[in-house]
């Protein structure tokens, strides 16, 4: 059987991030299972070969070898990234086509609008047009439901989400979890803590994009009027924000291997969540023996239904407190890698 993925022209010249993760999984995952995988990336087709051996997500992408295909192709489903499109051409043959979704946009400009009306992350333009993009992103999600056969969620409440918005939508809803797929496709990445103290204390990663960095920066400006803590943080995000880090922090910017490089800190902070790839960046954080300190929203899918998840902290208060008491309110790696 082969396999299709549609992929953004960059997915395997740079490094791995939320908006990729989820599609990599589902390479590897094929991959693994025996099919024959080939991507389309900037206008060409390429055959894909997995390193079997890569101990982390981040070393498989890396190893990983494209050789150009071309004449003819026939393919059981093309897999398409979230924000790609390709119609197809002569000579190729796709018999279902899926959507790897990550996060249904209404469902996004819903978290904002509940973030709007808690006041958590303060007010700006964008967060007041939740309500507008909340509309539009139905729209967009309920026809997007209808072009493709299949859809990719990650958490059963988006799954439910979806359906219950788009009842009568042509697409079938299925679930694949990027945490639960790490930790079957790459168990060598699990790592016990150990007991030696690491070299550094807090690690806030920031997904990039101006929207979602737009929470970060508003978080990162309140945390600096506490410079015990802003001190024990280190920011990682890329070159470009460095001029919303606060002078007490430290901020890493290009980082090869995140699982290697969370390996150096005791805990890693995720106060807000815009999309799915944070969760899985949250389970890595806890295969590499750290603790996390994150929003409920940002453990959706990976403790549901949980203490730990009702006890996470709502607010920037909350977060200051956890931290401020650390590791007192910290889940462990072993109760987000139990799931």
């Amino acid at each position: 059987m082969k396999l299709l993925f549609i992929i953004e022209p960059v997915f395997f010249d740079t490094f791995l991030n939320g908006a990729r993760i989820p599609m990599f999984l589902r390479m590897v995952r094929a991959f693994q299972d025996g099919a024959e995988v080939h991507v389309r990336q900037g206008g060409d087709l390429w055959k894909l070969d997995c390193a079997q051996d890569a101990p982390t997500m981040d070393a498989a992408h890396r190893l990983a070898k494209l050789t150009r295909v071309t004449g003819p192709q026939s393919y059981a489903l093309a897999v398409y990234q979230k924000g790609q499109s390709w119609d197809g051409a002569p000579g190729i043959e796709i018999a279902q086509r899926a959507l790897m979704l990550n996060d249904a946009r209404a469902r996004q400009a819903g978290n904002q609008l509940y973030e709007l009306c808690s006041g958590r992350f303060g007010f700006d333009l964008y967060r007041l047009s939740a309500p507008l993009r909340y509309m539009q992103g139905l729209r967009r999600d309920v026809a997007q439901m209808d072009r493709f056969d299949i859809v990719y969620v990650q958490t059963a409440p988006e799954a439910a989400f979806l359906r219950r918005k788009a009842p009568g939508a042509k697409a079938q809803i299925e679930m694949f979890n990027n945490a639960l797929e790490t930790k079957q496709l790459f168990p060598a990445s699990i790592q016990p803590r150990g007991t030696a103290p690491r070299d550094r204390r807090f690690l806030l990663p920031v997904p990039p994009g101006v929207r979602r960095e737009a929470e970060y920066v508003w978080f990162l400006r309140r945390l600096a009027g506490h410079p015990d803590l802003a001190r024990q943080t280190t920011v990682q995000a890329r070159a470009e924000f460095a001029p919303h880090v606060p002078e007490d922090m430290t901020h890493d910017s290009d980082v090869p291997d995140f699982q290697a490089y969370l390996a150096g800190f005791d805990c890693v902070l995720v106060p807000t969540k815009h999309y799915t790839g944070l969760n899985n960046r949250v389970f890595q954080a806890a295969a590499a023996g750290c603790h996390v300190i994150a929003s409920p929203d940002a453990l959706e899918g990976l403790i549901p239904g949980t203490s730990e998840q009702a006890h996470a902290p709502k607010s920037f208060a909350q977060f200051r407190a956890a931290m401020a008491r650390y590791p007192e309110h910290a889940l462990t790696p072993e109760v987000i890698l139990s799931q």
